[in-house]
């Protein structure tokens, strides 16, 4: 007798990838006018942010981290991820978010980035989120003035106002570079 293709755990598997790569988004595809891409949504300091998602190796649970002394209070320290040593930062801390709270966050990004990996501690990691380029508010003027600087662009839409935060200025900023005390 064989086996029924619902209790064939070969079968459930093979069902399962097709359904995944049917559906899987294709960066490089575009949805009508505009580019469409990937972005991985965040909080942190207060502030819903989108990190782009070719900028992401991976998103992961905290590291244990070994502290460096001397360094800015934002420089967790240095963690042991798969291999690499990666730098530890906390991102609300480094935005200097004055008066603003959030949880110490739990989970990291990790950038891409063969010279100096980089690990964000987040607040939260709130998922994949689609962008459609005409979408984006190029002008980050209603953004808080500390947080301006770093953005990209903004995103409205029925959750809030999400900033798309641009690593590369961050780690070109002065606060950045002032890594020791």
């Amino acid at each position: 007798m064989a086996a029924s293709p619902e209790s064939d755990p070969v079968a459930i598997l093979e069902d399962y990838a097709a359904r995944v790569t049917s559906s899987t988004f294709d960066p490089s595809s575009t949805d009508g006018p505009g580019d469409n891409w990937l972005g991985v949504g965040v909080r942190a300091a207060g502030e819903q942010l989108i990190l782009p998602l070719t900028g992401v190796s991976e998103i992961q649970g905290m590291p244990p981290t070994t502290r460096l002394p001397g360094t800015q209070p934002w420089l967790l320290g240095l963690a042991h991820v798969r291999g690499r040593m990666v730098s530890v930062v906390d991102l609300g801390e480094l935005l200097q978010a004055a008066g603003r709270t959030g949880s110490p966050g739990k989970q990291v990004v990790l950038l891409r980035g063969e010279s100096a990996p980089m690990a964000l501690r987040v607040d939260q990691v709130v998922g994949l989120q689609r962008i459609r380029d005409a979408e984006l508010e190029r002008d980050a003027s209603g953004a808080p003035e500390w947080l301006a600087p770093y953005l990209s662009g903004v995103r409205r839409d029925a959750t809030g106002t999400w900033g798309v935060l641009d690593v590369g200025a961050l780690q070109e900023s002065p606060r950045f570079l002032q890594v020791l005390r």
